[in-house]
């Protein structure tokens, strides 16, 4: 007896886009809804939101001809959400300074979705490039093990780059501060 062929789920939905700063909210909304008739988990579509939002800014800023191409493809519980432009130049992430005023989306995009899944490349013509991520439906890994690093924690189970942030410190009155009671009135 032979195992049943394996099947993978495909689906395929692509944009042609001319990005412009008063449509990038259009267009998030658009990959929200086909991330949820794909069952997105809340993870993959704020991830998928915020990518989209970062790689349609970056063609309005460096690419010169806004005309591009949106795609988003899953295979099984992976979405790989990809923008193709006209410009032959790769993008240049490297860890911003801490006061740069820019330079920080693809970098932040880069490590919110892991190891392996960001990505460019040059595209045959009519493009230039290919600038990429993938997101997971489904979040598989809870995170059980963290280590801390420089940047914040990294899952040694799945290589996630975990961010922590502390709770904010509740301010005590002035009289309470330094245990001084209020002179008598």
């Amino acid at each position: 007896m032979t195992a049943p062929a394996t099947q993978v789920s495909r689906s395929h939905q692509s944009f042609a886009v001319t990005a412009a700063p008063h449509d990038i909210h259009r267009w998030r909304q658009l990959v929200t809804g086909v991330l949820a008739e794909w069952g997105a988990a809340r993870a993959a579509v704020e991830l998928a939101c915020f990518g989209v939002s970062e790689l349609l800014s970056n063609i309005i800023r460096h690419a010169g001809d806004r005309r591009c191409r949106l795609t988003l493809e899953r295979t099984g519980s992976v979405v790989t959400v990809s923008v193709l432009d006209r410009s032959p130049r790769l993008p240049v992430v490297t860890e911003p300074e801490w006061d740069a005023e820019s330079g920080r989306g693809l970098w932040l995009l880069r490590h919110m979705a892991g190891p392996g899944d960001f990505g460019h490349e040059p595209a045959a013509p009519p493009w230039g490039k290919a600038v990429w991520f993938r997101c997971h439906l489904t979040d598989p890994c809870r995170h059980p093990e963290l280590t801390p690093t420089a940047e914040g924690r990294r899952c040694t189970s799945c290589g996630a780059l975990i961010y922590l942030t502390k709770p904010a410190r509740r301010e005590r009155s002035p009289a309470r501060r330094n245990d001084v009671p209020d002179p008598p009135a």
